[in-house]
Formats: structure tokens, C-alpha cells, sequence
């Protein structure tokens, strides 16, 4: 959605009010951590989309053999923390010996 920032980052603000607002229904601790790198990663390139109107990717690893694709934080902490919440959502509790 190229050319759109100004719409990704209203979608943005929506998704931070939404995970507010669910927050205090999350009780477990991995949850809670997922949670917050997804929330993170949101308000980082919502920051970005308003600020810039794109969102920055600045790291970039060139090794001599291969160049791996430039990213950012934020999307590193979206996907981490939906990859952590998604394995806490489907696992099952443990039952108490």
C-alpha cells in the first residue's frame, strides 16, 4: 500500500487502542511479551508513516557471500512477538501435579 501512509497509520492508531483495550485480558506472561513487541512494532512504524510518510528499513547485513534483504525493528518485532503469541494462543495449559 504504497502512497498510503497517512491510512496505514490511522490503521495503526486503531490496532494500538484495540491491544490497549485487550491488554488486561492476557494473563499470561508470554502473552503479555508478545503482546508488547507487537505493540511496539506498530507504534514504531506507525511513528514512522506519520513522520516520514514511509517507514524506514535501516539495518541491512551485507556479508561478502550474501546480502540479506534491509528490514527494521519494528517489523522484526511484529513478527516475533505474533510468532510467540501465536504458540502461546494454540498450546495447551499444563495441569498442576
Amino acid at each position: 500500500m504504497q502512497g498510503h501512509a497517512t491510512l496505514l497509520g490511522i490503521f495503526g492508531i486503531i490496532a494500538m487502542v484495540a491491544i490497549l483495550l485487550l491488554y488486561k485480558n492476557f494473563t499470561n506472561f508470554f502473552q503479555k511479551c508478545a503482546i508488547g513487541l507487537i505493540f511496539g512494532g506498530i507504534m514504531g512504524n506507525t511513528i514512522d508513516r506519520f513522520w516520514h510518510k514511509y517507514v524506514i528499513d535501516f539495518i541491512c547485513v551485507d556479508l561478502k557471500f550474501y546480502q540479506w534483504p534491509a528490514f527494521n525493528i519494528a517489523d522484526s518485532a511484529l513478527c516475533i512477538g505474533a510468532i510467540i503469541f501465536l504458540f502461546t494462543f494454540f498450546a495447551k495449559p499444563q495441569e498442576a501435579n
